[in-house]
């Protein structure tokens, strides 16, 4: 059975509008050594579909409890600049969602 799932740009907005947020409070929460102390350069994204609703999970993935559907995974990265927080933070929606596409079509 082939599956297809698209999101308009519409539909893009609230994920980029949460990871924006999520950027933000990054930034007030912790330095970039506070990070790289925990071996990180960024805070964990991931976007799962399941059911046909999609879910957006953020920070680190030991604490994702369901693991049912298709995901995209990436990297909210700190030292992107402000002046171009938009465009990296919709690129990376782009691929989270590429990424599911393609779970969606290696699955059964």
């Amino acid at each position: 059975m082939m599956y297809t799932f698209t999101l308009s740009d519409e539909q893009k907005q609230p994920l980029i509008d949460t990871l924006i947020s999520e950027w933000e409070s990054m930034k007030l929460s912790f330095t970039r050594e506070e990070l790289e102390d925990c071996g990180k350069s960024g805070i964990d994204v991931r976007l799962q579909l399941r059911d046909n609703e999609l879910s957006l999970h953020t920070g680190d993935i030991q604490y994702d409890t369901n693991h049912i559907g298709a995901w995209g995974y990436a990297t909210l990265e700190y030292d992107w600049e402000e002046d171009e927080l938009h465009t990296n933070i919709t690129e990376l929606v782009t691929d989270l969602i590429s990424q599911v596409k393609e779970a969606m079509s290696m699955s059964c």
